[in-house]
């Protein structure tokens, strides 16, 4: 795959076609692709193609034309609007929060005026320091497809958008085998806090779906495993009545526990 840069300034065309939308659903339709300013100057923009959490691939959409065909009496008439004469309605979603939300991802000047980093969650080792190598094990991409691992009950999240300077990001932190650069067989955690600790047998393991349970006569739930947390795990494995230690966590309104380590007994 070839990547180049467009530069600044570059103009792409394009058409939107609709048909039989109300003019609440039009309005909605222009505010939507304008994200409520149709000039060129607005600093709401979307992010198209690749380096976007770094403040690459900023495009501002404009409606240059609106092209509308009125029919009546059996015939049709074209009627067009030139930018200028484009309303934007912009208070048609003022009581959505995740438009306001949008707003201010969408905002070029918000992270210079919040004060705050555009960049990824960095990975960090056991002491805190940021890999500054460029191996895989470590890149930066690393903290969003451990949290994807997790499966249903991902760890840490994005801080919301309206306090992210209040909430600076987690990061990953390796336990184990910090010098490796393939993560086929992760040993690795999230620095998540404390653990409780107990002796379990897995009852099942789906590959893949990517989890499975285990059962410990000093619990009153179940353990929810992913392959995240199996020690040496192998998707060729059955791990179905296989003895572990487990460390585990209690997450609020689940009816089982998450496992955060995994290790089989011999």
């Amino acid at each position: 795959m070839e990547l180049c840069d467009v530069g600044e300034n570059n103009r792409f065309l394009f058409s939107v076609y609709y048909d039989h939308l109300t003019k609440e659903e039009l309005s909605k339709l222009i505010w939507t692709l304008t994200l409520g300013e149709n000039n060129e100057s607005s600093r709401h923009c979307y992010k198209i193609g690749h380096g976007k959490p770094i403040g690459l691939g900023s495009v501002k959409i404009t409606i240059r034309e609106k092209s509308e065909r009125i029919f009546e009496n059996g015939t049709y008439r074209l009627e067009k609007q030139e930018q200028k004469d484009i309303y934007v309605d912009k208070g048609i979603f003022d009581d959505l929060e995740t438009v306001k939300a949008i707003l201010t991802m969408t905002d070029l000047d918000f992270a210079k005026h919040a004060k705050i980093p555009v960049c990824y969650p960095s990975v960090v080792d056991s002491n805190g320091n940021i890999y500054s190598d460029a191996s895989n094990a470590h890149a930066q991409h690393q903290w969003f497809s451990t949290n994807y691992q997790l499966g249903s009950s991902p760890e840490y999240l994005l801080p919301e958008i309206d306090r992210c300077n209040e909430q600076p990001l987690k990061f990953v932190t390796y336990v184990g085998n910090e010098d490796s650069n393939t993560r086929e067989k992760p040993d690795t955690k999230y620095n998540s806090g404390t653990f409780k600790e107990t002796e379990a047998t897995i009852k099942f393991f789906k590959h893949k779906e990517n989890y499975g349970f285990a059962e410990s006569r000093e619990l009153d739930k179940d353990i929810k495993l992913t392959s995240r947390v199996i020690q040496g795990y192998n998707n060729k494995q059955d791990y179905k009545n296989k003895k572990a230690n487990i460390k585990y966590k209690e997450e609020k309104g689940k009816n089982y526990y998450i496992a955060e380590y995994c290790e089989l007994l011999k």
